[in-house]
């Protein structure tokens, strides 16, 4: 399952960039801090964590304030997207857009 998360009001208006990805690193164990998640920056605009068919990809403006403009998850019943996808509606009031 493919799931889009933004703010309702959506990216170019919302100021707390910096806090939606450090929420993924609070729920997301990475292989670097003894977990079992690959975290990859190929790009100076993306971050992606991997975890055999789940996969978090958030893409940034490229401006110098590092703004987000996506925020993407595959999920496959992963327990702990589960708790982010919440964490993400409840706290932000994230829409999801399932496809």
């Amino acid at each position: 399952m493919k799931i889009e998360l933004s703010p309702k009001q959506g990216w170019s208006t919302f100021l707390d960039s910096t806090k939606v990805e450090g929420v993924v690193f609070e729920h997301i164990s990475i292989k670097e801090h003894g977990g079992r998640w690959n975290y990859y920056n190929f790009t100076s605009n993306t971050s992606i964590w991997e975890l055999d068919k789940n996969l978090i990809t958030i893409t940034f403006d490229g401006s110098e304030e590092e703004n987000i403009c996506a925020l993407h998850i595959e999920f496959d019943g992963n327990k702990e997207l589960e708790k982010l996808i919440q964490y993400y509606t409840e706290r932000f009031k994230f829409v999801a857009k399932y496809s």
